[in-house]
C-alpha cells in the first residue's frame, strides 16, 4: 500500500517482536507507577488497535 512505513519502522514490531519470538511474553515490558504490562497484554493491544483501525478505514463513510 503507498505511504505505508516498512514493517521495520514499526514501533510496536521493533518493541515486540524480540520478545515475542525470544519467549518473553509473560516479562514486565512496560512499567508506569503501579501498573505494569507484560509483552503479550500488550501484543494484544496492538493487534486489537490494528484491527480497530483497519475496520475504520474500510467503514463507508457516512458523510
Amino acid at each position: 500500500m503507498a505511504g505505508m512505513a516498512d514493517r521495520q519502522d514499526n514501533l510496536a514490531v521493533r518493541v515486540l517482536a524480540p520478545a515475542l519470538t525470544g519467549g518473553r511474553l509473560d516479562a514486565v515490558a512496560l512499567r508506569e507507577g503501579e501498573r505494569a504490562w507484560t509483552y503479550r497484554e500488550l501484543a494484544d493491544k496492538v493487534s486489537r488497535m490494528r484491527i480497530a483501525t483497519r475496520s475504520r478505514r474500510r467503514a463507508p463513510s457516512s458523510a
